[in-house]
């Protein structure tokens, strides 16, 4: 599935809705600059995750800089000290992981060289320089990831089975869950599936995603375990929603009868995993990490979990590596967490 005039528009939507709020104390050359930047990703075809992403990582620093900084009305005054202390401030009060505030760091760098770019600041303007002076020593640690066990994952699902509720929609929320776990997909990947990605699927057991990066790949579903086996929710919710006749094409729909939105499927998880007896916190991203931690330990060539997560190369050499779809069927087939009988 190709960039097409549906996401434009979505875009275009997320940019009427980001602006002109929420800067009411901003100097007017910093909503401006922040504008023109958000116009570029959207003419670029970012995706509106990203688009979002950039948007609140600079909001951040903006919100920052006026809070702190009554006297920076121009985007040009603004001091590689004001950044250092920003930094700092993430980390000390809003207890920022490394990793998030590289990320920021990361948009900050892409913000101010678009600026010197469109002639909005000069190079000698730019207050992130290349080199800095004094090395931060903390590494972005390796945290181990947080996945369910089987028992656990039994016991969300026999929560969702019990809970009273509209059967349509809770057979949604089973499909979601279930898919997520036997895929390992992204939320944004659950959202943008089609009923006619299903339809093919059940025909040709391979699901198309497009990913992250605009990537796409091709995830096994294989028809035992959609007929009778781990998928066998998705199969009669994909049966019940094609029955529904409305404007969307959207597999996964929302009470209100659109596509069901990324926060929509976040909120649920959220939901759900506060009323069962889990001692973790369970989120979209999480069930992804399950998906992989169980290939990984029943055997499965990590280069083929590497190739169904849609991650980019884990080294120089398996960027060559070529691995066909029936390999990635029979991985499935071989190590995948068995649901059948925990769901």
């Amino acid at each position: 599935m190709k960039y097409t005039i549906e996401n434009l528009v979505s875009n275009l939507k997320l940019r009427r809705k980001l602006f002109p709020c929420n800067f009411k104390n901003y100097p007017m050359e910093f909503k401006e600059g922040l504008e023109v930047f958000i116009d570029a990703l959207i003419s670029a075809q970012k995706s509106i995750n990203t688009i979002e992403a950039y948007y609140f990582d600079l909001k951040t620093f903006f919100d920052y800089i006026v809070l702190n900084y009554n006297g920076i009305e121009y985007l040009a005054d603004i001091r590689p000290i004001n950044l250092t202390r920003f930094y700092t401030y993430l980390e000390t009060e809003k207890k920022n992981s490394h990793k998030s505030i590289m990320r920021k760091k990361m948009v900050l760098n892409i913000f101010f060289k678009y600026l010197i770019e469109q002639g909005i600041i000069l190079e000698r303007q730019n207050p992130i320089r290349k080199e800095e002076v004094i090395k931060s020593k903390v590494k972005n640690k390796k945290i181990t990831p947080v996945y369910l066990e089987k028992e656990e994952i039994k016991e969300l699902f026999n929560y969702i089975k019990n809970k009273k509720t509209n059967k349509f929609y809770k057979l949604r929320d089973l499909s979601i869950f279930s898919l997520m776990l036997y895929s390992g997909l992204r939320v944004s990947e659950i959202v943008s599936i089609n009923l006619e990605d299903i339809d093919y699927a059940i025909k040709h057991e391979v699901l198309s995603i497009i990913g992250k990066g605009n990537k796409e790949r091709k995830i096994p579903l294989l028809k035992e375990e959609l007929f009778e086996g781990s998928l066998k929710y998705l199969y009669d919710y994909y049966n019940e929603r094609a029955k529904i006749d409305i404007s969307t094409n959207a597999l996964f729909i929302s009470s209100k009868k659109f596509r069901i939105t990324t926060r929509g499927i976040q909120m649920l998880v959220k939901k759900y995993s506060q009323n069962i007896n889990i001692n973790k916190d369970i989120t979209p991203h999480k069930l992804r990490h399950t998906f992989a931690t169980h290939l990984i330990k029943n055997g499965a060539d990590i280069r083929k979990v590497q190739e169904l997560l849609g991650h980019s190369s884990i080294s120089t050499t398996q960027i060559y590596t070529h691995i066909k779809i029936e390999d990635l069927k029979d991985t499935l087939r071989e190590y995948n967490l068995d649901l059948k009988n925990v769901i």
